[in-house]
């Protein structure tokens, strides 16, 4: 009993070599007849058709086998290949969300960029503009700034001239002023000039004879920081100045150091005039 072949055929298998064998002899008798030549069926040949027909009973059972075998590993490696397949749709469908919120948020940022980018082009506009208004506004200051120098130069030796008249005095032409129990109404206005110039409050021939008693009285007029002098006190010496009403020759009749005086005040007063003028422009 050949293993390889189910019990339930064994019967017909047996049936199938017995009717083949027997056949042969048959066909070799109509052999003989026909061709004249003899074809002996013998139990050899019986034994080799059954070997023959195990052999290749067990060739194709093993190639089945085989075939089986490569069908079920292609089987298995589709089954791997489904499962792969299903794991990377879900990556897949992972990688489109992420993809998805991606692309928007770099649609986001380009839209941003996009944004900052105008406003920086705007930014740069206005930046060029202002650069230009700025050098526009700088040439103005520096013209300003030049005609300021120019009209302080001019009244600079008014100032420096006034000086000059302060330094020709001595401390006696101060004496000759000081002497004066009731001082005439020009030499008293002029000191009161002086006093205001020099921020005191008292105006008064008393404060006057007590500024002018500093040896150094005449020195500290000319130390003066005459760009501090503040747009009040310039008014009230102005207003002093109308109620003068006297000439140059009057003044020097009356007092040298009147006179003196009175140059440098007035002086003064026009530095201030140009000062309060260019201040701005020189500020700029």
């Amino acid at each position: 009993t050949n293993p390889m072949i189910p019990v339930e055929n064994t019967d017909s298998v047996v049936e199938h070599v017995v009717l083949v064998h027997k056949s042969v002899g048959e066909f070799s008798k109509q052999f003989l007849q026909k061709l004249r030549r003899s074809n002996y069926v013998t139990p050899k040949n019986y034994l080799d058709f059954i070997n023959t027909y195990s052999k290749l009973l067990d060739e194709k059972t093993q190639y089945n086998i085989a075939q089986c075998k490569r069908l079920e590993g292609g089987l298995d490696k589709l089954k791997e290949a489904t499962i792969q397949l299903d794991e990377l749709n879900q990556k897949l469908a992972v990688q489109k969300v992420v993809l998805a919120e991606k692309s928007a948020a770099c649609e986001a940022l380009l839209e941003e960029i996009a944004t900052n980018t105008a406003i920086a082009e705007e930014k740069k506009k206005l930046a060029e503009e202002k650069a230009m208004e700025i050098e526009e506004q700088n040439k103005i200051i520096a013209v300003e700034k030049a005609e300021a120098e120019m009209a302080l130069a001019e009244v600079m030796p008014i100032l420096e001239a006034a000086k000059l008249e302060l330094q020709k005095l001595d401390k006696s032409d101060v004496t000759e002023i000081r002497s004066f129990a009731k001082p005439p109404k020009q030499v008293q206005t002029v000191c009161e000039c002086i006093l205001i110039m020099k921020g005191y409050k008292e105006l008064n021939w008393k404060t006057a004879k007590g500024m002018m008693s500093d040896p150094n009285f005449l020195r500290s007029l000319m130390e003066i920081d005459f760009d501090s002098i503040t747009p009040s006190q310039v008014k009230n010496i102005r207003g002093l100045l109308k109620t003068l009403n006297t000439t140059t020759e009057e003044m020097e009749a009356v007092s040298k150091a009147g006179l003196g005086m009175l140059k440098f005040v007035e002086a003064v007063m026009g530095y201030c005039d140009v000062f309060r003028e260019i201040k701005p422009k020189r500020e700029k």
